[in-house]
């Protein structure tokens, strides 16, 4: 009875090879618990199977704007870039912080590539540019509590060193990230296998289970303060033999 099941599964394993070599590190924030949703929704919310995979995520991040109001345009881009690397350089001489950027996947900032942080214009305030960067820490058990992590972030913001009128502002809410999703396909084929298993035994030997949408790649969504739902939106139909 398992037969029908493990065949679809060997097949599907062949056509996500592709997938496995994805090692982008993903945030995750209540908005946007789900990067690859927009396919196969009705609504705003992605279809989350019954079988998922729960785990601790990697890092926690948050989003901080590196502002100047000063009135000179170029001085206030030379303040505001100044500031950022500061900032950086303050991250190297420690390493429970580093510094990023990205909206939906992380990449890192050093002192070579500082400037992919875009300087863009406050829409409420004139004269007044900013960059946005991401200040990110692993997520130990040391940093299960958002207090902690908040008061991590804050302490360093604090110690940066700014050039002119330039300031560090925290903007929105804390959010996690996960570090290359893909790598946890097969563990979560293996939860899925295992419970297909479990139905065609409690169905009997006149039913097989079928699986489809397998190959889709790997997708995510938040569900505790520090903790993940990986998943595959996978369905499983009964069917006669």
């Amino acid at each position: 009875m398992w037969r029908h099941v493990t065949a679809a599964l060997v097949i599907s394993l062949f056509s996500i090879k592709a997938w496995a070599n994805n090692a982008e590190e993903i945030i995750v924030t209540a908005q946007t618990r789900a990067y690859y949703a927009a396919d196969d929704m009705d609504d705003d919310a992605p279809r989350i199977p019954a079988i998922t995979l729960r785990r601790t995520a990697d890092f926690v991040i948050r989003t901080v704007q590196v502002v100047s109001d000063t009135r000179d345009k170029a001085k206030r881009s030379e303040e505001i870039y100044q500031t950022l690397k500061n900032t950086i350089e303050l991250a190297d001489q420690g390493r429970s912080i580093s510094i990023a950027i990205g909206d939906t996947v992380v990449e890192a900032l050093d002192l070579k590539n500082y400037k992919k942080a875009v300087l863009k214009a406050m829409y409420n305030k004139t004269d007044t540019d900013f960059v946005s960067i991401l200040l990110k820490t692993p997520l130990q058990t040391s940093h299960q509590d958002a207090k902690t992590v908040l008061d991590d972030f804050d302490n360093f913001i604090k110690k940066v060193k700014v050039s002119g009128r330039a300031e560090l502002i925290p903007v929105g809410d804390m959010a996690l990230s996960v570090v290359n999703p893909e790598q946890y396909r097969y563990e979560i084929i293996k939860l899925i296998a295992a419970d297909a298993e479990k139905t065609t035994a409690f169905m009997g030997t006149g039913y097989a289970v079928e699986i489809d949408g397998i190959s889709q790649p790997v997708r995510w969504a938040l569900s505790g303060l520090t903790e993940l739902q990986l998943y595959i939106p996978y369905s499983l139909r009964v069917v006669p033999r």
